[in-house]
């Protein structure tokens, strides 16, 4: 049974960029689509739940291409075939596990042992650029290639506009929580205050000796000149 569920509709979502109706797209076996869809996308192994977070589930290089744009899973064909209604295209290309895959750096979850030394996964040991890829937007090229096919089977799609829609920042957060509970807080809190009143005393006490040295020193001063005046 195919582990397709909401990750693979997250993916899937990334795909059909506005313009596309979702319901045109089937993501499962030609024979369990429906009518209406007019691309179907045939799974691969990737989200087959004994294949999820295993090794299996890591791309073999070289990679496969198609229509000259990488592919991590799936096979490079495709079949035009007559749907219920009209025409259809069956994709053994899987773009969905691919998108998945690149979209959360899945292999980073897979290959934990894989880290540098400050418990980063190095950039050289990614997929995109051993696979000669860091640079280009494949999921981007994956979403083109969707439209046109959809295209293909007499569907109107426009092409979606070249502007940036959305910008989402992210924090990398090495103890995004300092203390566990709220008691945890004020312990810390009462403990920082008391360290501080500490320092406070032990300043004012090496102010005092400082402000006690300099006193004595003038006295002495003070006193050998007035000898000086007495001597022969």
């Amino acid at each position: 049974v195919l582990y397709v569920n909401a990750m693979a509709a997250y993916a899937l979502s990334c795909l059909c960029t506005p313009g596309v109706d979702r319901h045109l797209v089937f993501y499962g076996r030609p024979e369990m689509a429906p009518p209406e869809a007019r691309v179907v996308i045939v799974p691969s192994a990737f989200f087959l739940e004994e294949v999820f977070d295993t090794p299996e589930a890591l791309p073999h290089l070289p990679l496969a291409q198609i229509e000259g744009i990488p592919l991590l899973f799936g096979q490079p064909q495709i079949e035009l075939s007559a749907g219920p209604a009209n025409s259809r295209l069956v994709v053994r290309a899987d773009l969905v596990a691919s998108a998945y895959f690149l979209l959360t750096r899945h292999e980073e979850i897979i290959r934990r042992n894989v880290r540098d030394s400050h418990g980063r996964f190095p950039g050289h040991e990614s997929l995109p650029f051993r696979a000669g890829f860091l640079r280009r937007p494949v999921v981007d090229e994956y979403a083109a290639l969707l439209r046109k096919w959809l295209r293909e089977t007499g569907v109107d799609v426009p092409e979606s506009p070249a502007q940036i829609r959305k910008i989402h920042l992210t924090h990398d957060l090495d103890a995004p929580w300092a203390w566990p509970t709220w008691r945890a807080a004020l312990k810390a809190a009462a403990k920082q205050a008391r360290k501080e009143l500490a320092a406070g005393a032990a300043f004012k006490d090496v102010s005092a000796i400082a402000v006690g040295t300099k006193t004595a020193q003038a006295d002495a001063d003070s006193a050998y000149h007035a000898r000086k005046d007495y001597l022969p």
